[in-house]
């Protein structure tokens, strides 16, 4: 009687190729620190006539909304895949 090979879980998994890079990580960073400051801002002082508290703080919390599709729509510099004359599986 044959001996049957247990497969691990690990060979069966495939790679998955992250979609987001550095580029997106930053600009998403930039809307956030946008955003805080445009939260700041809105709460500024006692006033709430104050020109920080009505115009700063909606113009950068526009920008910072608008900051976040972008962040997660950016592409990156995508590398070439390893043809099989490299050396690279293809599966």
């Amino acid at each position: 009687m044959a001996a049957k090979t247990k497969k691990s879980k690990t060979d069966e998994i495939p790679a998955v190729d992250w979609p987001f890079g550095m580029k997106n990580y930053v600009l998403f960073g930039v809307a956030l620190v946008i955003l805080i400051v445009g939260y700041i801002c809105l709460g500024y002082g006692d006033d709430p006539n104050h020109p920080v508290t009505l115009t700063l703080a909606p113009i950068l919390l526009v920008i910072g909304y608008l900051i976040i599709p972008f962040a997660i729509m950016a592409r990156g510099k995508r590398e070439p895949a390893q043809s099989e004359s490299e050396g690279g599986k293809s599966e």
